[in-house]
C-alpha cells in the first residue's frame, strides 16, 4: 500500500501547479524544465540537486534577483 504524501510533498506539488498555471504549461512540463536545468548545471560541474540549490545557482548566475522572489 502506498503511503500518503508528506506535507512538504503537497506544498511542492502546489507550487509546481501554480508555476505551471502562470506559464500556461502542465506540471509535467515544469518537472521536465527543472530536470533539464539540473542536468545543465551538473554538466557544468555545478550540481544542484534540490530546488533550493537551483535557486542559489540562479541568483549566483544573475538569472534572478532577490526582488523577484
Amino acid at each position: 500500500m502506498k503511503s500518503p504524501p508528506a506535507c512538504s510533498d503537497l506544498v511542492s506539488l502546489r507550487v509546481k501547479e501554480m508555476v505551471a498555471d502562470k506559464m500556461g504549461v502542465s506540471t509535467s512540463t515544469v518537472n521536465t524544465y527543472l530536470d533539464r536545468v539540473r542536468i545543465k548545471y551538473a554538466d557544468a560541474g555545478r550540481p544542484a540537486a534540490t530546488k533550493a540549490a537551483l535557486l542559489a545557482r540562479a541568483i549566483q548566475d544573475g538569472l534572478i534577483g532577490l526582488v523577484e522572489l
